[in-house]
């Protein structure tokens, strides 16, 4: 007899399923997705005194299994004029 044959069944099928699942875990995802509206005489007053500059966090989306811990990001964007 086979030595695969003797290891057959739903707990066998559900380890493999769970094994290739972190193997090939799919970790791709978004990153930060976000929108500002700033109207002209906004960033005209925000601007005066140098660049105007916002840094925001952003938590991650759920990460799948086998691709650790959900990711945190840190955005910084500035307007300053020319």
């Amino acid at each position: 007899m086979d030595a695969l044959t003797d290891f057959d069944g739903p707990l066998v099928e559900w380890l493999l399923d769970q094994f290739f699942s972190v193997v090939f875990a799919d970790c791709d995802g978004w990153v930060v997705v976000d929108q500002h509206t700033l109207v002209g005489r906004d960033v005209h007053l925000q601007t005066a005194n140098g660049p105007y500059t916002v840094t925001k966090t952003y938590d991650g989306t759920d990460s799948p299994t086998g691709c650790g811990a959900n990711s945190k990001y840190e955005l910084t964007w500035s307007i300053k004029r020319a």
